[in-house]
């Protein structure tokens, strides 16, 4: 029965280390491919650069009123 547990556990850790293994295998896969693929970035496409910047603004704008109202508000109770 103990030599039963011993092969148990060594089936165990076989199976996990070939799934780690494969698993590297992938990443290192997935990284050469990544280099053969050319690189554009977003914002030098279509001028989502100033979109961005835009945005953000308008959410600085709306946190700074939301706190403005809930510090309003707490004075009130």
């Amino acid at each position: 029965m103990l030599i039963e547990g011993f092969i148990i556990v060594v089936i165990g850790m076989a199976i996990v280390f070939l799934f780690l293994s494969v698993m590297i295998l992938v990443m290192y896969g997935m990284k050469a491919i990544n280099r053969l693929l050319p690189h554009h970035p977003q914002d030098e496409l279509d001028g989502s650069a100033e979109k961005s910047l835009e945005f953000e603004a308008i959410a600085i704008a709306a946190a700074a009123a939301k706190k403005q109202r809930k510090n309003k508000n707490y004075g009130c109770n």
